[in-house]
């Protein structure tokens, strides 16, 4: 669960607007709020409506100063307890589990005079409520001596306004990730101060819930899968790089030969796309981060490096800019409506609904830890797959007759063509979802001529001796929601995402099978067979019971037994 605050200090300003943007496509949030945005409604809500939040509410500011604003998405609901120009209270309800929780969205006074007062009438904002709690923003307090450099020195005396009110409303302050001293008053040339403004305090009940909590959150990430990006097609330099990652004069053949050649292919077209589409965010973020740490330094050279920071950012903003404009133009000539911002909402949407933040154990205990979430579906699906029952089924299998002729088998089991290879590539959705090694099926179809003969040998020796390289193996397994908002992990079905060239070899076996598939499957059987619907089953199906239903008693009795498809197709023996 991630809530953005920001004091950003004026909305109206386009390098504030960017920067907004970047911290919403980063940390994805599902509430924002926003202090001293020194903006009209009208603007704020045009605002809001362009980062995609389709809710809101707003304090006007008092002509150019102050102005508070908190916007939401579809996966919350908000219910406004009070709000003034200092303060808007909440309560949030989390769809996904209907779980209740308390946000207190502060911008502390920043005059003397209106602090006692309102501090005061937040003595006892806890109020009756039994719920996790969450206090942020910009306090307009600091707590300690080391929270501020410059300026006055520690009045010992000087009442302590949210100390008082953390005491009052048994508050804990959360543990702070970044910069330690979040305002300056950026007078580098006398009279410097910083001070820590900003924080998140919480009850003990909230962390109970998330006791990992911390404010200014940051994200880890693993390093970046390979995945050829579809518009690199487009680019006439792309067949180039292709064609000579796939030219070598390796010893080997066959799988491995592909395996070394697609490996060196994504290495050389990942190098490639660095210099050919420069990753103007990743130059954003490295000068944010140098532009945080160089604030925290008085120095002449520090400012002077500040300043030159800012104006690289905007200008990287601006290139930005116009290379997605660009970008955009040119998909869409080429490809219709593919690059609309509805397809783009619908993108972050998707990812949104994916995540799996916590999910309830078999004992009914919520996990929320990456680890214990981790464990918990390894062990399931482990104890799902793993066989359990007898091996040898010879015995049985000698009593069941064979269905398939000499004239059949000689059919199937004959060698591959260069023809069956490139059919079975062209036939796959070009766009789906790669595997492992990154390569969509668009790849295979568009350097056909540059890797067919690859391709065709792999086959060959799979032809040749019935084994596949545990490379073109590897799988991605991905878990699909079976319901909206799962809970347990059994509300899951797990897909495989294949190598788009294991999916050529097992599409040839399926394209050989399909002519045969009418004579060796048995006739009741309606799914996965060509000229027959699963939907003929659920006539039958409806006939068997509107006949139940109508039957009157008599000697003979009939029943209808209905099983579970769902827990017999998991457990399977597949040999």
């Amino acid at each position: 669960m991630i809530q953005l605050c920001w004091n950003c200090h004026g909305l109206g300003q386009s390098m504030t607007k960017q920067a907004l943007k970047e911290l919403i496509r980063k940390y994805r949030p599902s509430l924002i709020f926003l202090s001293e945005t020194r903006m009209k409604d009208k603007d704020v809500k045009s605002l809001r409506k362009e980062c995609k939040f389709p809710y809101g509410t707003t304090v006007k500011p008092i002509k150019t100063a102050g102005g508070l604003a908190m916007w939401w998405d579809n996966t919350v609901s908000v219910q406004i307890l009070s709000k003034s120009k200092f303060l808007i209270d909440t309560v949030v309800k989390f769809k996904c589990d209907d779980s209740l929780v308390c946000f207190s969205w502060f911008y502390g006074p920043p005059d003397k005079k209106s602090r006692p007062g309102f501090w005061n009438s937040c003595a006892n904002l806890a109020g009756s409520f039994d719920l996790p709690w969450l206090c942020a923003g910009d306090f307009n307090e600091f707590l300690w001596p080391h929270e501020k450099e410059g300026g006055n020195p520690w009045n010992p005396g000087r009442r302590r306004f949210l100390r008082e009110f953390m005491e009052a409303n048994d508050l804990i302050e959360l543990q702070s990730k970044g910069q330690k001293l979040t305002w300056c008053n950026n007078w580098y040339d006398g009279g410097l101060i910083k001070i820590k403004l900003d924080r998140g305090v919480v009850n003990t009940r909230w962390l109970e819930r998330w006791p990992d909590s911390y404010s200014d959150p940051t994200t880890v990430r693993g390093p970046k899968l390979f995945k050829f990006e579809p518009m690199w097609v487009d680019d006439l330099e792309c067949r180039d790089v292709v064609e000579a990652s796939w030219t070598d004069n390796s010893p080997t053949v066959g799988a491995a030969q592909w395996v070394t050649r697609s490996q060196r292919c994504s290495h050389d077209l990942s190098k490639w796309s660095k210099t050919k589409f420069a990753n103007n965010r990743k130059a954003i973020n490295s000068r944010t981060e140098e532009l945080q740490v160089i604030q925290e330094s008085t120095s002449a050279e520090a400012r002077n490096r500040e300043s030159f920071l800012i104006g690289e950012i905007h200008s990287l903003w601006k290139k930005e800019e116009k290379y997605w404009t660009q970008r955009s133009r040119v998909n869409w000539l080429k490809a219709g409506d593919s690059n609309t911002k509805f397809f783009h909402l619908t993108t972050i949407q998707r990812r949104q609904r994916n995540k799996v933040l916590k999910l309830k154990s078999a004992s009914d205990v919520w996990l929320d830890r990456e680890g214990t979430i981790r464990s918990e579906v390894e062990n399931y699906f482990k104890d799902i797959f793993k066989s359990s029952g007898e091996r040898d089924w010879d015995e049985a299998l000698r009593a069941v007759a064979p269905v398939t002729s000499p004239e059949m088998n000689s059919a199937l089991t004959k060698e591959f063509t260069a023809e069956e290879v490139k059919e079975a590539a062209f036939h796959m959705g070009a766009d789906k979802a790669p595997g492992p090694d990154g390569f969509h099926g668009i790849f295979f179809q568009n350097f056909w001529n540059i890797i067919n003969e690859t391709m065709s040998a792999t086959a060959t020796e799979f032809h040749e001796t019935a084994h596949i390289l545990s490379d073109l193996n590897k799988t991605n397994i991905v878990l699909i929601p079976k319901i909206p908002c799962p809970e347990k992990v059994d509300q899951f079905h797990p897909i495989s995402l294949c190598n788009y060239s294991y999916k050529i070899l097992s599409k040839m076996l399926a394209n050989r099978l399909k002519e045969f598939l009418p004579s060796i499957i048995s006739p009741h059987q309606c799914a996965f067979v060509p000229g027959r619907q699963i939907q003929d089953n659920i006539l039958v199906a409806h006939e068997a019971f509107h006949y139940l239903k109508l039957r009157k008693s008599g000697d003979i009795q009939e029943l209808a037994l209905k099983l579970d498809m769902s827990k017999a197709y998991d457990r399977v023996e597949w040999d």
